[in-house]
């Protein structure tokens, strides 16, 4: 049996400003939710908007490296935007 686990150090969360604690303690909870397979957002749809209508979500990046530019292309059509296929 597989346990996530997720290591923090003290220096992380001893910082004296609250809001830098928050936007730690933000990014621990974003990467457990990771581990264990959980989204880390979720769009709603509006049903009132499109009704029963099957809708595909898309977009574009593109990033320049070393060996030139990289696109990439993804897609949804899940009903929470949860799951993303490239």
């Amino acid at each position: 049996m597989k346990l996530p686990s997720q290591v923090v150090r003290k220096f992380t969360l001893a910082n004296k400003i609250p809001a830098r604690n928050m936007s730690s303690a933000s990014k621990i909870i974003l990467q457990m939710n990771a581990k264990v397979g959980l989204p880390l957002w979720e769009v709603p749809k509006s049903i009132q908007a499109f009704g029963k209508r099957s809708i595909m979500y898309g977009g574009i990046s593109i990033s320049k490296g070393a060996n030139g530019y990289t696109l990439a292309f993804v897609g949804t059509i899940d009903k929470t935007c949860t799951k993303v296929y490239s």
